[in-house]
Protein backbone atom coordinates (compact mmCIF):
# COMPACT_ATOMS: atom_id res chain seq x y z
CA UNK A 1 0.00 0.00 0.00
CA UNK A 2 1.63 3.31 -1.12
CA UNK A 3 1.13 6.14 1.63
CA UNK A 4 0.67 9.55 0.35
CA UNK A 5 2.40 12.65 1.87
CA UNK A 6 -0.34 14.48 4.21
CA UNK A 7 -0.81 18.04 3.41
CA UNK A 8 1.03 20.60 5.10
CA UNK A 9 -0.15 22.22 8.84
CA UNK A 10 -0.53 26.11 9.22
CA UNK A 11 -0.20 28.66 6.74
CA UNK A 12 -0.03 27.38 3.42
CA UNK A 13 0.92 29.64 0.42
CA UNK A 14 -1.95 30.07 -2.37
CA UNK A 15 -2.93 28.08 -4.43
CA UNK A 16 -1.44 24.77 -2.63
CA UNK A 17 -1.19 21.81 -5.11
CA UNK A 18 -0.64 18.75 -3.93
CA UNK A 19 1.84 16.41 -4.73
CA UNK A 20 1.61 13.89 -7.15
CA UNK A 21 1.62 10.09 -6.89
CA UNK A 22 4.69 8.84 -8.00
CA UNK A 23 4.28 8.18 -11.82
CA UNK A 24 1.43 10.20 -12.49
CA UNK A 25 1.30 13.74 -14.87
CA UNK A 26 0.25 16.92 -14.31
CA UNK A 27 -2.89 17.76 -16.83
CA UNK A 28 -2.70 20.57 -18.69
CA UNK A 29 -4.54 23.95 -17.26
CA UNK A 30 -7.74 24.90 -18.61
CA UNK A 31 -8.01 27.56 -21.54
CA UNK A 32 -11.05 29.12 -22.89
CA UNK A 33 -12.46 27.55 -25.98
CA UNK A 34 -11.01 23.94 -25.47
CA UNK A 35 -12.71 20.95 -25.43
CA UNK A 36 -13.86 21.61 -21.30
CA UNK A 37 -16.64 24.53 -22.93
CA UNK A 38 -16.92 23.28 -26.21
CA UNK A 39 -16.49 23.90 -29.43
CA UNK A 40 -18.58 27.09 -30.56
CA UNK A 41 -21.33 26.00 -32.13
CA UNK A 42 -22.47 27.83 -35.69
CA UNK A 43 -25.52 30.09 -35.27
CA UNK A 44 -27.59 27.54 -36.96
CA UNK A 45 -27.13 24.91 -34.59
CA UNK A 46 -28.26 26.18 -32.11
CA UNK A 47 -31.86 25.55 -30.80
CA UNK A 48 -33.46 28.71 -29.88
CA UNK A 49 -32.56 29.67 -33.83
CA UNK A 50 -35.19 26.53 -34.84
CA UNK A 51 -37.61 27.94 -32.03
CA UNK A 52 -37.33 31.43 -33.97
CA UNK A 53 -37.73 29.92 -37.30
CA UNK A 54 -40.80 27.94 -36.68
CA UNK A 55 -42.89 30.76 -34.97
CA UNK A 56 -41.83 33.14 -37.99
CA UNK A 57 -42.96 30.24 -40.49
CA UNK A 58 -46.08 29.61 -38.20
CA UNK A 59 -47.20 33.53 -38.50
CA UNK A 60 -46.54 33.49 -42.38
CA UNK A 61 -48.43 30.40 -42.32
CA UNK A 62 -51.47 32.21 -40.65
CA UNK A 63 -51.52 35.07 -42.33
CA UNK A 64 -51.76 33.44 -45.02
CA UNK A 65 -54.72 31.61 -44.59
CA UNK A 66 -57.02 34.79 -44.62
CA UNK A 67 -60.87 33.94 -43.74
CA UNK A 68 -62.01 37.84 -43.92
CA UNK A 69 -63.67 38.03 -47.04
CA UNK A 70 -65.83 40.92 -48.47
CA UNK A 71 -67.46 41.79 -51.53
CA UNK A 72 -67.03 45.40 -52.24
CA UNK A 73 -68.96 45.38 -55.76
CA UNK A 74 -71.54 42.78 -54.94
CA UNK A 75 -72.28 42.79 -51.28
CA UNK A 76 -72.99 46.56 -51.32
CA UNK A 77 -75.18 46.44 -53.85
CA UNK A 78 -76.85 43.79 -52.45
CA UNK A 79 -76.02 40.69 -53.93
CA UNK A 80 -74.48 37.72 -53.02
CA UNK A 81 -71.59 35.46 -54.96
CA UNK A 82 -70.64 32.15 -54.14
CA UNK A 83 -66.70 32.98 -54.48
CA UNK A 84 -66.29 34.81 -51.34
CA UNK A 85 -66.33 33.06 -47.75
CA UNK A 86 -68.64 35.41 -46.24
CA UNK A 87 -71.39 37.34 -47.86
CA UNK A 88 -73.73 40.05 -47.68
CA UNK A 89 -77.39 38.62 -48.98
CA UNK A 90 -79.72 41.33 -50.59
CA UNK A 91 -82.60 42.70 -48.45
CA UNK A 92 -80.47 44.04 -45.47
CA UNK A 93 -82.00 47.86 -44.50
CA UNK A 94 -81.65 50.46 -41.59
CA UNK A 95 -84.27 51.31 -39.41
CA UNK A 96 -85.03 53.26 -35.77
CA UNK A 97 -86.16 51.70 -32.90
CA UNK A 98 -87.08 54.77 -30.55
CA UNK A 99 -83.16 56.28 -30.00
CA UNK A 100 -81.78 53.39 -31.66
CA UNK A 101 -81.42 52.66 -35.63
CA UNK A 102 -79.75 49.16 -36.38
CA UNK A 103 -79.43 47.08 -39.81
CA UNK A 104 -80.94 44.28 -40.33
CA UNK A 105 -80.12 41.77 -42.72
CA UNK A 106 -78.60 38.39 -43.57
CA UNK A 107 -74.88 36.80 -44.05
CA UNK A 108 -74.21 33.67 -46.38
CA UNK A 109 -71.13 31.43 -44.94
CA UNK A 110 -70.47 29.71 -48.54
CA UNK A 111 -67.24 27.44 -47.48
CA UNK A 112 -67.38 24.09 -46.52
CA UNK A 113 -66.27 25.11 -42.63
CA UNK A 114 -68.27 26.66 -39.90
CA UNK A 115 -67.07 30.20 -38.48
CA UNK A 116 -66.32 29.12 -34.71
CA UNK A 117 -64.51 31.74 -32.97
CA UNK A 118 -66.04 35.65 -34.21
CA UNK A 119 -67.91 36.95 -37.16
CA UNK A 120 -68.49 40.93 -37.87
CA UNK A 121 -70.30 42.77 -40.25
CA UNK A 122 -69.87 46.75 -39.75
CA UNK A 123 -71.42 49.71 -41.62
CA UNK A 124 -70.84 53.48 -42.20
CA UNK A 125 -73.44 55.56 -40.80
CA UNK A 126 -74.10 58.99 -43.11
CA UNK A 127 -75.30 61.89 -42.59
CA UNK A 128 -77.35 63.35 -45.37
CA UNK A 129 -74.41 64.78 -47.06
CA UNK A 130 -72.51 61.92 -47.10
CA UNK A 131 -70.14 62.25 -44.26
CA UNK A 132 -69.42 59.58 -41.75
CA UNK A 133 -71.26 60.40 -38.30
CA UNK A 134 -70.61 56.69 -37.30
CA UNK A 135 -70.37 52.94 -37.27
CA UNK A 136 -72.98 49.78 -37.26
CA UNK A 137 -71.66 46.63 -35.57
CA UNK A 138 -73.08 43.72 -35.79
CA UNK A 139 -70.98 39.70 -34.44
CA UNK A 140 -71.67 36.63 -33.94
CA UNK A 141 -69.51 33.58 -32.19
CA UNK A 142 -70.75 31.13 -35.21
CA UNK A 143 -72.08 30.65 -38.20
CA UNK A 144 -72.42 27.14 -39.55
CA UNK A 145 -71.13 25.87 -43.11
CA UNK A 146 -73.05 26.97 -45.52
CA UNK A 147 -75.24 27.84 -43.00
CA UNK A 148 -76.92 31.80 -42.90
CA UNK A 149 -76.75 34.48 -39.81
CA UNK A 150 -79.43 36.87 -39.19
CA UNK A 151 -77.65 39.98 -37.67
CA UNK A 152 -78.93 43.13 -36.24
CA UNK A 153 -75.96 45.63 -36.13
CA UNK A 154 -76.18 48.49 -33.88
CA UNK A 155 -75.54 51.99 -35.08
CA UNK A 156 -73.56 54.42 -33.18
CA UNK A 157 -73.57 58.31 -33.97
CA UNK A 158 -76.26 60.80 -34.49
CA UNK A 159 -78.32 62.64 -37.47
CA UNK A 160 -77.66 59.61 -39.21
CA UNK A 161 -79.35 59.59 -42.54
CA UNK A 162 -78.44 56.31 -44.89
CA UNK A 163 -75.75 53.65 -43.89
CA UNK A 164 -73.11 51.90 -46.80
CA UNK A 165 -71.84 48.15 -46.52
CA UNK A 166 -68.13 48.60 -45.12
CA UNK A 167 -67.18 45.30 -44.00
CA UNK A 168 -67.88 41.05 -43.05
CA UNK A 169 -64.94 39.48 -41.68
CA UNK A 170 -65.18 35.90 -40.00
CA UNK A 171 -62.51 32.92 -38.36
Amino acid sequence: MTSFPQPPQGNVPFPYTQPMPPGATQPAPLQAGTAASGPKKAWYARWWVWVIIILVLAGIGNATKSSSTTDPGGASAGTSTKTERLTLDKGWAAESEGMFAYVNGYVSNNSDQAISSYAQISFDALDSSGANVGTCLGNTNTIDAHGRWKFKALCSGSDMATVRFKDVTGF
